[in-house]
C-alpha cells in the first residue's frame, strides 16, 4: 500500500540525503496510531532536516549537532523561508 512519504524514497534513489528525510516520514507515518510521541519527535526530526537543508542552500553555515527546530527559527531564517527568490525558487507563483 502507497504511503504519504513514498515519493521522498523516489527523490533519495536519486539523491543520497533525502533518505534521512524519508526515513524520519515514514516512522513518524508508521508509528501515529500506537506511539503518538515517538511519531511526533520523528515529524521534528523532518522539519529539522528541513530547515537545515534550506539553510544551506542560504549559505549560513550549520552545526549539524547543536541546531533544533527552535533555534533555527532565527530571524534570519524566517527572512529566507519568506523571500520571494527562495518561493520562486521552489515553483511557487
Amino acid at each position: 500500500m502507497a504511503k504519504n512519504f513514498d515519493y521522498i524514497r523516489l527523490v533519495a534513489d536519486e539523491i543520497s540525503s533525502f533518505k534521512s528525510l524519508h526515513n524520519y516520514c515514514r516512522l513518524a507515518e508508521e508509528q501515529q496510531p500506537i506511539y503518538p510521541d515517538a511519531s511526533a519527535n520523528n515529524a521534528r526530526k523532518a522539519l529539522e532536516w528541513l530547515m537545515k537543508q534550506m539553510l544551506k542552500i542560504k549559505g549560513v553555515t550549520v552545526d549539524e549537532r547543536n541546531l533544533s527546530l527552535v533555534r533555527g527559527l532565527s530571524a534570519v531564517f524566517v527572512r529566507f523561508i519568506t523571500s520571494l527568490q527562495v518561493l520562486w525558487g521552489v515553483g511557487m507563483p
